[in-house]
């Protein structure tokens, strides 16, 4: 009896480590695989298959849901390290609810109370991969709600290296009246992504900067700028944000492959003490740099 007693017990032992052995417990091929987990406002968001891009100067993650929502992340930087999400760094955590019926996206960029984090803890050059951990509360100004992602892990997310144009060739510019007085900015950037082109002019040192929005397909002509869209003016002078009310641009060349605009514009914006100011005499000629999903 004691014998039968004892071999029964070996034989659930070896039961035991089968299954163990079967879920992934003895089997290292799953930890290979990439994975993109989060919490959206407490519900568990799953991507079994993410994905990233890296340049010299940008990294940018991204992953879709079974049911079609996306968390995107934009570093403005090419390196591991931690970076914040603000509407200040030009870093950005982006959730979009359902990217095939284009809704509204919540993003930490264009409001003070966007914020968060991400870490990027390794990029493997040899894989191909990237690793690393997330956290942010985005808002969407269409009705003022937000998204709080947490708990973000990417791991083993293949990437795909992007050469980005070299700036030192390739310079891009910008200069404008404001109120009168010329405006010439320090930094001058632009960035293509899944909706629109976005121009970013810096001047730093005033705590000044002025942005340009356009679609994505805009062509040569004349277009009008308003607080519709979709061809949107904003001037942000310290801790305030000013909308253009009204104005125009115009177009001169858009070449898609070369990945370069020019064009001048004007608009007006109405001021913290209710005045309206205009930016006039605007020209500018830049390169921008493709951070879209889909390239």
């Amino acid at each position: 009896m004691k014998r039968y007693f004892i071999a029964s017990i070996l034989f659930v032992l070896l039961v035991v480590m089968g299954l163990l052995t079967s879920c992934g417990g003895g089997n290292s091929s799953n930890d290979s695989r990439p994975i993109m987990t989060a919490m959206v406002n407490s519900t568990n968001w799953r991507c079994p298959a993410p994905n990233a891009r890296i340049s010299e100067n940008s990294i940018t993650i991204y992953g879709t849901s079974a049911n079609g929502q996306t968390i995107q992340l934009v570093i403005r930087a090419g390196e591991k390290g931690e970076y914040n999400f603000n509407e200040f760094t030009g870093h950005e955590g982006k959730y979009i609810p359902n990217m095939s019926t284009g809704a509204a996206i919540y993003s930490t960029s264009g409001s003070t109370q966007g914020s968060g984090n991400v870490l990027i803890s390794s990029i493997n050059e040899e894989t191909r991969t990237i690793s690393g951990i997330f956290n942010f509360k985005a808002f969407r100004s269409t009705d003022g709600s937000f998204k709080n992602i947490t708990d973000g892990v990417f791991t083993k997310v293949p990437y795909k290296f992007i050469n980005t144009i070299d700036t030192t060739v390739y310079q891009s510019t910008l200069t404008a009246e404001i109120a009168g007085e010329n405006w010439i900015p320090q930094n001058v950037s632009a960035i293509k992504n899944d909706t629109a082109i976005i121009i970013t002019a810096d001047y730093p040192e005033n705590w000044e900067s002025l942005k340009l929005v356009l679609p994505v397909t805009v062509a040569s002509g004349i277009h009008q700028i308003s607080s519709d869209g979709p061809i949107y003016g904003l001037f942000q002078q310290g801790f305030y944000t000013y909308p253009a009310s009204n104005g125009s641009l115009t177009i001169g060349t858009h070449n898609f492959e070369e990945r370069r605009i020019t064009g001048t514009f004007f608009f007006n914006f109405i001021d913290n003490s209710s005045q309206t100011i205009s930016v006039t005499s605007g020209v500018f000629q830049v390169y921008y740099n493709d951070q879209g999903i889909g390239n």
